[in-house]
């Protein structure tokens, strides 16, 4: 845990990153998008629960002008975090999308820092490792490369 910490410079105390109330219909989670990020994804940019990271990636094709307000810079870094999340930090198998259910946490930009991010990547790994266990399954998802570097701290420790 404290790796996470030191290597990503993500928090691991402080309030647990959890799901929050998935059980929204896609048109309430469109509406949340255009308050949090600023625009209505298309229907077809919804899977279940999750969005796809495509239609966040496109919002970054253009530039926020010199005179955007806050909101819309705040809209634009809540882009970036769940293209983070979805793609990097608490990846799935599908490699191109996003659970909604961190949306909620991405409200207020200034206690976003103090939620144990580090702890539920470290779960997501845990998680991932468990799953990939099962003789059914082919594939495993998940911050692996913490799994890289704590095999190289072994390998230098060898040395």
């Amino acid at each position: 845990l404290q790796d996470v910490e030191v290597l990503w410079g993500l928090p691991i105390d402080g309030p647990p990153v959890i799901g929050i109330d998935t059980s929204h219909s896609v048109e309430e989670w469109r509406n949340l998008c255009w308050e949090l990020i600023g625009f209505y994804p298309a229907m077809s940019d919804f899977d279940g629960q999750r969005l796809k990271l495509g239609c966040l990636a496109r919002v970054l094709d253009t530039e926020l002008t010199p005179d955007a307000s806050d909101v819309q810079c705040r809209q634009r870094a809540r882009v970036y975090l769940l293209l983070l999340l979805g793609g990097h930090l608490l990846a799935d198998k599908s490699g191109n999308k996003v659970p909604l259910l961190y949306m909620p946490l991405l409200r207020d930009l200034e206690t976003v820092g103090q939620y144990s991010w580090g702890s539920a990547i470290l779960a997501t790994l845990y998680r991932s490792l468990c799953s990939a266990t099962s003789p059914s399954r082919s594939a495993i998802a998940g911050p692996l490369v913490l799994l890289q570097v704590h095999f190289l701290q072994i390998q230098r420790v060898k040395l």
